[in-house]
């Protein structure tokens, strides 16, 4: 039950205990990372549906090749918690159609109608804004058409289609992975865990709409090797407490809703899929955030630990 208990000072500040990591080890492996059998039903129901649709001779002319995408690719992926399901996304490469050039929205309205002709009769299939969502027991995968640009050798950057605004929209999903990825390096692999407890902490607080694209790009861009030289991400709970504190900083600054670009592509934003109400909710849930961890780790009381930490993820978290 011992949690943020100081020793003695490193380069980064004071050093947390060895019983103090096994419990945030404890609780991520316990009650936050998804677990091996979630994962294998669902390569498995990847690898089903990817058959299912290669025997639709429409979307074999498609020229389609699928990429794993988000969180799944990003291993930032979390169990489904007080949520119903999991989810993962899917990219689906595919042969541009020139005459749908000015009606990207049916890009998605094609995919549907080949989904639903698949596996419609077992797992129902709805048209999302920017994906086909395909329901399954306990989880959902979400595909996503994707059109990469021509001649240039590589699968991306590209577009995918944003069916409300019935627009283009661009992206480089394999520089966005890239980009994560090398963040967590320079963290010493300690990022893709901050992502996945605030991504927890985040579904246990009411009212709080905040897409995970726009929590991993926030947190990963307050990643510096300066930082990383000096100590502050020597472990997950010092990994945790610095990039809050700079992360509230850099909110702080910025009372209204700034660009959040891509950090992959320049000509990509995501600030668009927040507005006003659910920025200023961010904003004020992440100093609260980094006001407990500050809390927790400053403090030499063990209860006053435990209590801040529970505050944010819980009553799991140290049991």
């Amino acid at each position: 039950m011992r949690v943020f208990r100081q020793e003695d000072s490193g380069p980064g500040g004071a050093r947390v205990s060895e019983a103090d990591l096994r419990d945030f080890t404890r609780f991520l492996e316990r009650h936050v990372n998804i677990d091996s059998a979630r994962l294998r039903r669902l390569e498995e129901t990847v690898h089903r549906l990817r058959s299912a649709l290669w025997r639709h001779v429409g979307f074999r002319a498609t020229e389609p090749l699928f990429l794993p995408q988000g969180s799944w690719a990003q291993r930032t992926i979390i169990a489904p918690g007080n949520r119903s399901d999991f989810d993962a996304d899917l990219l689906v490469c595919r042969r541009p159609e020139h005459s749908w050039s000015a009606t990207p929205a049916q890009y998605l309205y094609s995919l549907h109608a080949m989904v639903t002709k698949s596996v419609g009769n077992e797992y129902p299939a709805r048209v999302k804004t920017r994906c086909v969502e395909v329901r399954f027991e306990d989880h959902h995968i979400d595909l996503v058409p994707y059109l990469p640009q021509p001649f240039t050798g590589s699968l991306s950057p590209g577009c995918i289609v944003n069916r409300t605004e019935n627009r283009f929209e661009p992206v480089d999903p394999e520089g966005f992975t890239r980009w994560f990825l090398d963040r967590d390096n320079a963290a010493g692999g300690h990022l893709r865990h901050v992502v996945r407890l605030l991504k927890f902490a985040r579904d246990l607080e009411p009212g709080l709409d905040v897409p995970s694209v726009i929590l991993t790009v926030l947190l990963g861009r307050q990643v510096r090797r300066a930082t990383a030289a000096a100590g502050g991400y020597i472990d997950l709970p010092t990994t945790l407490r610095t990039v809050l504190t700079d992360l509230t900083h850099w909110l702080s600054a910025r009372p209204v809703l700034p660009e959040i670009a891509d950090p992959s592509c320049s000509k990509a934003q995501f600030g668009h899929r927040l507005n006003a109400y659910s920025y200023g909710r961010l904003r004020n849930w992440i100093a609260e955030c980094s006001l407990l961890v500050e809390d927790a780790s400053t403090t030499r009381d063990d209860t006053e630990r435990l209590r801040c930490l529970r505050q944010l993820f819980g009553d799991a978290f140290g049991e």
